[in-house]
């Protein structure tokens, strides 16, 4: 039995660039072989364990054989008779198909520490085609390394699977997995900007347009917040838009209750200096600030943010004033005779009155 650090971080090591985590690949060995040293088994679709101290995962060497659409359509071969080498050939690209031996040897049969040195992205083998997420990892590592290029052979067997259709396969869920950890990379619209080359962006998320691209190029230069990155990249989509891609790919609330808010209320921010007192209060009650009112303040931010972007005025201060002075009335405070609606009613009527004063 032989154990090998593999993946991202062996090739994190060679960029030097701190490794998040680490996941082990075993040669040699069976499944039930590492359970009775202690480790646990997590993997459904093929044999991937946890250690039992460090609670790594060590997966067994293994060979995949397609058989029919979507990442569950393979036949995956795990016997202990796999090598190393046969492991590595199905991985995507040639900089994470290097692996570390325990006394720090490295196993570099597609010559991925090259790459790493040329900068370049490039398949381990036409295995690549098997399964279109490949695709967006790709691209997603292309914003994440920004100056790495793709081999043309690369970008050459991507438009192929595109042409083919193959986006079409990918599960929601997957596609917003790669959308997530794209956010959070220095240069995300590198993702988009790439998929739209490739002529992915009307199979996916046709929404989103290339100045929304821009704007997301621009805001990751102010913010790492990726909520707000992924708003301003829906900056140019009307509320029914929003919708759509929210449903079509299982976006979660957290992702796009603020790009909903972008697409409904940002004309309206710009207008608080010609709003009067209610006009105020009924935006602030709109967009629930009393009760979220971290997510008015992260709203506010947006808002400034994109001002900024676009050289308008910023109105973040008028508002969270506004907001300040409003949220100070409590319905504890109200004449105790109030009961049922009249305390609504007449907690609206004291912020509307505190909100006309301050101005």
């Amino acid at each position: 039995m032989e154990t090998y650090l593999v993946g991202g971080a062996v090739r994190d090591k060679l960029l030097g660039i701190p490794a998040t985590e680490r996941d082990w690949v075993v040669v040699g060995a069976t499944e039930q072989q590492l359970i009775d040293l202690g480790f646990t088994q997590v993997g459904k679709d093929f044999p991937v364990l946890l250690h039992p101290e460090t609670k790594e995962e060590y997966a067994l060497a293994r060979t995949e054989r397609k058989i029919g659409k979507g990442h569950t359509g393979f036949v995956c071969d795990a016997n202990a008779s796999v090598t190393l080498k046969e492991d590595l050939y199905r991985r995507d690209l040639t900089i994470n198909a290097i692996a570390e031996s325990a006394d720090g040897m490295l196993i570099d049969p597609y010559d991925g520490k090259q790459d790493i040195e040329k900068r370049i992205l490039r398949q381990v083998s036409p295995a690549f085609e098997e399964d279109p997420l490949r695709i967006l990892r790709v691209a997603r590592f292309a914003a994440r390394f920004e100056n790495f290029d793709i081999h043309p052979d690369t970008m050459a067997l991507m438009q192929r699977m595109v042409q083919r259709g193959d986006l079409q396969e990918l599960a929601p869920e997957r596609i917003f997995a790669e959308i997530e950890k794209t956010l959070n990379t220095k240069s995300p619209q590198i993702f988009f900007n790439l998929i739209a080359e490739l002529a992915g962006n009307e199979l996916l998320w046709p929404e989103i347009s290339s100045d929304g691209i821009v704007t997301l190029a621009q805001m990751a230069r102010i913010t790492d917040d990726r909520v707000l990155r992924f708003s301003a990249l829906l900056r140019f989509c009307d509320s029914s838009q929003v919708s759509k891609i929210t449903a079509r790919l299982r976006l979660p609330k957290y992702l796009t209750e603020l790009a909903k808010f972008g697409a409904e209320k940002y004309v309206a921010w710009h207008q608080i200096e010609e709003m009067d007192s209610n006009d105020i209060l009924e935006f602030l009650y709109d967009v629930d600030a009393f009760r979220r009112n971290d997510r008015f303040y992260r709203l506010n931010k947006l808002y400034e943010d994109i001002s900024s972007i676009e050289d308008q005025p910023g109105r973040s201060d008028s508002w969270l004033a506004y907001f300040n002075v409003a949220d100070s009335i409590k319905a504890k405070d109200l004449d105790q005779r109030f009961t049922g609606k009249e305390i609504g009613t007449a907690l609206k009527d004291k912020q509307r009155e505190a909100i006309a004063l301050s101005g």
